[in-house]
């Protein structure tokens, strides 16, 4: 009553059963034997017949010829031969289907290196934190590498340096490279464009010019692309601008031939009548005309018409005033926080005017208003409880803004401020409803 036992192919993995055979064999001297690797000179060879092509059925001694098997020359040989036979194809050939494999695998890691580069970089996020295993890219890497198993190999082995900083600032480079060439192709099938150029200091006081330029699309809607920020190392006199302004079109391949405008704002250096850049720039394309930004038009006009009358200048700069007071004191923002959910009213917090860009003053003044009430009780509740410094400033803030004056000069600037707004995001393409500011 003794049969064949499954959990043997466990222990034993060479072992094979075919239906035509009354028993089982062993599957490497049966495939040795079937490629004629298999000569009748091996020892023990016809010993073995049994688990060659006969079939080995002596349950009751099962396990002891199975021991006996692997030990015997003939299951040695027929082991050996194959392996050979495995290993027989050229050494080129065998190199260079090893080399296919690292390829593709160095291929997959490298996209999943480089997407995740341009995911955070299309969401704004930051790569490197302070310290560079706990930043966004790294712990992103970490996150895609419990997916796909090669790629954790890859990275842990020889090939870390593809992750440094060095390589992450290569692929974002190239990316800007790959926009601005699109960019570039869409201007030179519109055939024609405008410059805008304007310039500022950053934090290391280096002059850098921002250049965007404007045009129409396939099917004439106006489009503003920014091209980058160009240092100027030389000076910002009029002979440095035009050089700049055409060295980057020549470097974008965007022929000066297309240029028939150019914006700027109303400086000395850039919109001089005879030495200016814009004068400089007409030199060599007569059809490209100046025209004074309409945004910065706008922006003096309203800095001027705010300026013209005392009361809401001053009006102004209390109202920043007291948003900047506001935000410097936690205890303050609380309390006003607490006295607006009094009043049933939305909490908002105060915002500070801007500094330069006098057109985005209105939804922050709007701000005040809609507030007034809550502001004007929640400084005068502070003033109680607050040291003498700050209890100081909150008690003067109150008085001024609690007098009639403030309210109607407010109300005066946004007035103005409303239409100008509009004015200039309709000269933008962007026009959009006050209520939505």
């Amino acid at each position: 009553m003794l049969s064949f036992q499954p959990h043997w192919i466990e222990k034993y993995q060479w072992l094979q059963i075919k239906p035509d055979v009354p028993g089982v064999l062993c599957r490497i001297c049966s495939t040795a034997h079937d490629q004629h690797l298999l000569t009748d000179g091996v020892a023990d060879r016809r010993q073995e017949d049994a688990f060659i092509f006969s079939g080995m059925n002596n349950w009751k001694r099962a396990l002891e010829k199975f021991k006996m098997h692997e030990k015997t020359r003939c299951h040695e040989f027929a082991a050996g031969q194959l392996l050979h036979q495995k290993c027989s194809d050229p050494i080129s050939a065998q190199l260079s289907q090893q080399a296919t494999e690292e390829q593709a695998t160095a291929r997959q890691a490298l996209r999943l290196i480089i997407t995740s580069v341009l995911y955070l970089g299309r969401q704004g996020l930051a790569l490197r934190g302070h310290e560079n295993e706990e930043g966004n890219f790294a712990q992103l890497l970490k996150l895609r590498s419990s997916d796909v198993q090669t790629f954790r190999n890859w990275c842990e082995g020889r090939h870390r340096q593809y992750t440094s900083w060095a390589v992450q600032n290569e692929i974002i480079e190239l990316s800007a490279h790959h926009i601005l060439r699109l960019i570039c192709s869409d201007i030179r099938q519109a055939g024609q464009f405008a410059v805008i150029v304007d310039g500022t200091t950053d934090i290391t006081t280096t002059e850098q010019e921002s250049i965007a330029v404007r045009y129409t699309d396939s099917v004439l809607k106006p489009r503003e692309d920014f091209l980058g920020f160009y240092s100027m190392s030389s000076g910002t006199d009029a002979q440095a601008m035009m050089q700049m302004i055409c060295d980057v079109l020549l470097r974008l391949n965007l022929p000066i031939s297309m240029l028939r405008g150019q914006t700027y704002d109303g400086a000395s250096n850039m919109a001089g009548k005879f030495n200016g850049t814009q004068a400089l720039i007409a030199e060599k394309q007569p059809l490209a005309i100046y025209v004074h930004c309409l945004m910065h038009c706008g922006n003096l006009a309203a800095q001027s018409a705010l300026e013209s009358a005392a009361s809401i200048r001053d009006a102004i700069s209390t109202a920043n005033d007291v948003a900047v007071f506001s935000r410097q004191s936690t205890k303050l923002s609380n309390v006003l926080k607490a006295v607006q959910k009094q009043h049933d009213v939305c909490a908002a917090l105060l915002r500070p005017l801007c500094p330069t860009r006098v057109l985005c003053r209105g939804p922050a003044l709007k701000c005040i208003l809609g507030n007034f009430d809550c502001i004007l009780d929640a400084l005068q509740e502070y003033a109680h409880s607050a040291s003498a410094d700050s209890a100081a400033k909150a008690q003067g803030f109150a008085k001024v803004i609690g007098h009639g004056n403030f309210l109607v000069s407010v109300k005066c600037a946004v007035a103005v401020l409303e239409h100008l707004e509009n004015l200039n995001r309709a000269a933008a393409g962007q026009l959009l409803p006050w209520s939505l500011l």
